[in-house]
């Protein structure tokens, strides 16, 4: 139990985004940034639960501006991505959908992401309770420090 806690708080640290970037260009993710799969991991979620999946249903999702998102989209578009395509039942709206080439690159980084899921699991599995106390006190030290840097 203690092992999964703390796996789950070094996985949201920024360090092991920065880990995941690189392993994700080893494994040919190129030109994907780490926005663009929250994107399309957004789009997957939203498609999955309802049919209004417009740029502001991303947008909201993300908590991110429609000229940012939109940016990023049409990168995505133009990378075959994303489809675009107007609403059926309001033609000033954008309907997103994912293409089979950005669902075999989420099915490929899932993949990534959990083998080193697991690696890192393995090295916390090596630790001792007092050692994965310490380790997650610090941890959040750490976390608290990002939040609030000091000048």
């Amino acid at each position: 139990m203690q092992i999964t806690k703390t796996t789950e708080a070094v996985q949201q640290h920024f360090l092991l985004q920065s880990v995941f970037e690189k392993i994700a260009k080893k494994q040919n993710f190129e030109g994907i940034s780490q926005n663009q799969f929250q994107i399309l991991q957004a789009i997957l979620q939203t498609q999955n639960h309802t049919q209004n999946y417009t740029i502001q249903t991303i947008a909201n999702k993300l908590s991110c501006s429609l000229p940012a998102l939109t940016q990023n989209i049409n990168k995505m578009v133009i990378n075959k991505l994303i489809k675009r395509e107007n609403s059926l039942t309001d033609r000033r709206k954008i309907v997103l959908s994912i293409t089979d080439i950005a669902q075999d690159k989420i099915y490929d980084y899932t993949t990534m992401k959990q083998a080193v899921n697991k690696q890192i699991e393995t090295v916390f599995e090596r630790l001792s309770p007092s050692e994965l106390d310490t380790m997650t006190a610090l941890y959040q030290k750490l976390l608290l420090c990002k939040k609030n840097p000091t000048p």
